[in-house]
């Protein structure tokens, strides 16, 4: 089998990738690409992982994207604070406000840790309790006689 290059590489990729949308099995996908492409079992499966990584892969870079999208509003959010508010109460809160929300994004504060335990650091102690419940017939007794018959 002769090596391809990287567009035809990346068209191929693709191919899988719709047909693992199409939620073909990983089997008949493997026999697609060695009837399409006449290639061996191991390297159709190399093409399927190629194809689940790249998701991966895109999907890491979009949410960098989007982090660095949403870190330069909020500093142009920042920047455009009215003159009139600048050194105020307000003005000062909303720009804490701001910078909150950049130090969440770009990932300066740890993140908190919250553990439930009990007494002296050890797990919580749990009890299962049984309630019975009687609720009031008001007159609604159940007969269990017969009925006469005439």
């Amino acid at each position: 089998m002769p090596n391809i290059d990287n567009i035809e590489w990346d068209k191929r990729i693709r191919i899988v990738q719709e047909w693992l949308i199409d939620d073909w099995s990983s089997t008949d996908i493997i026999a697609k690409i060695n009837n399409k492409w006449g290639i061996e079992e191991r390297q159709a499966k190399r093409y399927i992982s190629e194809a689940r990584s790249k998701w991966n892969e895109d999907e890491d870079e979009l949410i960098k994207q989007k982090r660095k999208r949403k870190v330069a509003k909020l500093q142009k959010l920042s920047r455009s604070l009215d003159k009139k508010f600048i050194g105020t109460p307000a003005g000062i809160r909303s720009i804490l406000s701001v910078e909150k929300e950049l130090i969440n994004l770009e990932g300066l504060r740890p993140a908190t840790k919250v553990e439930l335990t009990g007494k002296d650091g050890r797990p919580i102690q749990t009890e299962n309790t049984s309630v019975l419940l009687v609720l009031p017939t008001n007159g609604r007794e159940l007969n269990h006689e017969q009925p006469k018959s005439n």
